[in-house]
């Protein structure tokens, strides 16, 4: 029997008051399919929809997994008169491979995503489920604005790139330009579904993790 998604995604129309057919039914049709051929996690594509829906609400023509060139795929691409945002869901997966060293390996990730994408669009966001950690996922460079970084934030962001995505450490530069705007969390609790914005600079500093040669 082919999975469906179809039932949880019905689920969050009919708790964030909308039909399929209000501007949404591409990104309803796209995760559905994706769920299907087992391209997505259940709850990742179920974050991925939620944040569709608000930033619908909010007045955004949207698009899910759309392409922006550089061979980047936008999770959420929203365009409005005001602007356009990109939301890019983080759920926190580290592969098996990489569980050794896990917190280092989701901040290099998240680093990876603020320094290719956030230059893309006039707004930049991470969404997580609710139960996730944000300050684990974050970077400490990330917490800070662009104009309040220095050459340590930069060698964290290339040691981290170095560390993971060998061959991309020259992304590191724009850590003079890349932005993180905000955090979403998404809750689900069965009768509502509640977004929370939380500002990075709310977040705090962690030390950074130990990375190991890999």
């Amino acid at each position: 029997m082919a999975r469906s998604l179809e039932p949880q995604l019905s689920r969050v129309n009919l708790l964030m008051g909308v039909e399929p057919s209000d501007g949404l039914r591409e990104a309803y049709i796209t995760l559905s399919s994706l769920y299907r051929r087992r391209g997505i996690a259940g709850v990742h594509a179920l974050v991925q929809y939620a944040m569709a829906v608000y930033l619908y609400k909010m007045g955004y023509d949207i698009q899910v997994e759309k392409l922006l060139g550089r061979g980047l795929r936008a999770d959420i691409y929203g365009e409005a008169p005001w602007g356009s945002v990109i939301v890019e869901v983080e759920t926190g997966f580290i592969p098996h491979n990489f569980i050794l060293y896990g917190e280092a390996y989701i901040k290099a990730r998240t680093s990876y995503k603020i320094l290719n994408y956030s230059t893309l669009a006039e707004e930049f966001y991470i969404a997580i489920p609710a139960s996730t950690n944000p300050a684990i996922l974050l970077p400490r460079w990330a917490l800070k604005e662009p104009a309040r970084r220095g050459p340590e934030d930069l060698a964290e962001a290339r040691r981290l790139l170095e560390s993971f995505y060998p061959g991309h450490d020259s992304l590191a530069d724009n850590i003079w330009e890349a932005r993180l705007d905000g955090i979403y969390t998404v809750s689900f609790n069965g009768s509502k579904i509640d977004i929370t914005e939380l500002s990075p600079s709310s977040l705090g500093h962690r030390e950074p993790p130990t990375l190991y040669i890999i």
